[in-house]
């Protein structure tokens, strides 16, 4: 993995909480990224993740609280490990593949219709 700022190699490192990438060229270049279970977290991968994230919810009309629940059964995650920002590539790419699949089913999946159902009722 090389560094996107300075294109150094990207070394694994230690820190006060826990492992994370970071650029070799450390002190002159600062630039940092997560270490998820599996590995090194793709920049590019979770930048698409969270595009399609932020497009899905504002299309559903949800705030960021009723998003991070939706991936939370829809991933089968806890409130912890529902931060995008700490995806490995899988996640993203499982992530993704389900707001496809929520998009082109041709309907909405019976946690979206729970929520959707939630929200009117909050309305009246």
């Amino acid at each position: 993995m090389t560094c996107p700022e300075c294109g150094s190699e990207m070394v694994k490192r230690k820190g006060k909480h826990g492992e994370f990438m970071g650029c070799k060229g450390y002190p002159d270049c600062t630039h940092t990224a997560p270490l998820g279970p599996t590995g090194p977290i793709d920049e590019s991968d979770r930048k698409s993740a969270l595009k399609a994230y932020g497009a899905f919810i504002s299309q559903k009309g949800w705030t960021e609280a009723q998003g991070s629940k939706w991936l939370q059964q829809t991933m089968g995650l806890n409130w912890d490990e529902a931060r995008i920002n700490n995806f490995d590539k899988k996640q993203c790419e499982l992530l993704v593949a389900y707001i496809k699949l929520e998009n082109t089913a041709g309907g909405e999946s019976e946690i979206a219709i729970a929520m959707r159902k939630a929200q009117t009722r909050r309305k009246q």
